[in-house]
């Protein structure tokens, strides 16, 4: 059993996409649960915050220190290779952070 924090693009101008982006941590995180694993994937989480109250933000400055606290518990970071996956600020903040905190990063394909 590893502690598994999921990384993967959430913003975008086009709400389908960030739709697609949640159900797609939907999906992992249940993969990796029934494998036996403890999941922590903000974007399951943020997404319907996002959704109930407009002050909870979309974007890496509202979630940095969240997303930062949890990998901090984490073994790994799984990186989901998703379209935008490149070019995300959060991505690569949590795949800086949890490599100067020496947690393994690895890409995940679906």
């Amino acid at each position: 059993m590893k502690k598994i924090f999921l990384s993967l693009p959430y913003s975008h101008e086009d709400p389908l996409v960030i739709e697609y982006r949640y159900l797609v941590s939907l999906q992992v995180s249940a993969k990796l649960l029934l494998e036996g694993h403890i999941v922590f994937s903000p974007v399951s989480v943020g997404h319907p915050l996002t959704k109930l109250d407009s002050m909870v933000g979309s974007d890496w400055t509202f979630w940095k220190n969240y997303c930062e606290s949890l990998i901090d518990i984490s073994d790994e970071v799984y990186v989901i290779q998703i379209d935008g996956v490149d070019s995300s600020i959060g991505v690569g903040g949590e795949i800086l952070y949890a490599a100067t905190k020496g947690i393994k990063v690895t890409k995940y394909y679906i």
